[in-house]
């Protein structure tokens, strides 16, 4: 009998690649990496121990999941450096003239 509801070991190792493969996208990647994480421990919880592609599958998604927030805390503090550097460049520009 199988449970529909169960990821194969394929489409855990699909999950994991694209989760690895967009980790460096703002929502996207992190997004994607919480849905490979969740397929990760469903397959795990019904079958125990992952074996083959399942268990690369696991390994890509552990690794993406933190890159993955780093990622999402760095493009945050990104945008916020742009916007109070576009917000204060007469600010800037008039500093910078100075020293000429």
């Amino acid at each position: 009998m199988q449970n529909n509801n169960v990821p194969d070991a394929g489409s855990v190792l699909a999950w994991g690649i694209v989760a690895l493969a967009i980790c460096g996208c703002p929502v996207a990647g992190l997004i994607i990496a919480i849905i490979a994480r969740n397929k990760a421990k469903a397959h795990a919880a019904y079958y125990g121990a992952p074996v083959g592609k399942a268990k690369v599958g696991t390994i890509f998604t552990r690794i993406a999941f933190p890159i993955s927030i780093v990622m999402q805390v760095f493009w945050v503090i990104y945008i916020i450096v742009v916007v109070i550097v576009l917000a204060n460049r007469s600010t800037i520009i008039s500093g910078l003239s100075s020293l000429y």
